[in-house]
């Protein structure tokens, strides 16, 4: 970016990147976070996070707006005032929205990754189970399965979080070329103890 006659404004990339920097860190602060389906609810708490094919909503301990507390965040498509649609950020205020698993990216401020997409594809990678994750299943030969690619995540199922979330971008012709066609973000594994105390608080 420090060569001059590049056709692209290095001071905008810049900006751009040190903004795509600080998204990145929300996105991979997603963690193991177990609520309860509703605040009245008796049943137990589960792992909140789930993936579709057309975005992604879980627990940050990085979440961009409230960095002081766990807050849910998502991430998909949203289409402006202008009609165009981009991919982007949001976050919420735990303590005024109880956390829900839907994906919409729907918030005041909301954060473009993106800009002017044609189409966006997510999916996930990692264990099957928590089961698998700590070699606690038998499987045929004590093998344990391996990691596979899903379209779909749901982690009150799976009792665990993806490993890896990909996200494909396609765009209009005439673009800009700086943008990125692929976004990996890499999620850290929970230990053991951490599963513990989630569930006993009730977190």
């Amino acid at each position: 970016m420090s060569v001059g006659e590049r056709p692209v404004n290095s001071q905008s990339v810049m900006q751009q990147s040190m903004a795509s920097i600080t998204l990145r860190g929300a996105i991979k602060g997603l963690y193991h976070y177990y609520i309860k389906k509703n605040a009245v609810s008796n049943a137990p708490a589960k792992l909140l996070f789930s993936g579709t094919k057309n975005g992604f909503t879980g627990i940050s301990i990085s979440a961009l707006n409230f960095s002081q507390q766990p807050a849910r965040i998502t991430v998909s498509e949203n289409k402006d005032n202008m009609g165009i649609v981009n991919l982007v950020y949001c976050d919420y205020d735990n303590s005024a929205i109880y956390p829900s698993l839907n994906i919409k990216a729907e918030c005041d401020n909301p954060r473009i990754i993106a800009t002017n997409i044609k189409k966006s594809h997510f999916s996930y990678f990692g264990w099957s189970s928590i089961n698998h994750l700590y070699s606690l299943t038998s499987t045929p030969n004590n093998l344990v399965n391996n990691k596979d690619w899903s379209i779909h995540w749901d982690a009150s199922n799976r009792g665990i979080l993806p490993q890896f979330i990909k996200i494909e971008l396609e765009y209009y012709k005439g673009q800009a070329t700086f943008q990125p066609t692929q976004l990996w973000f890499h999620i850290s594994d929970a230990d053991p103890v951490q599963f513990n105390v989630n569930v006993n608080n009730n977190e």
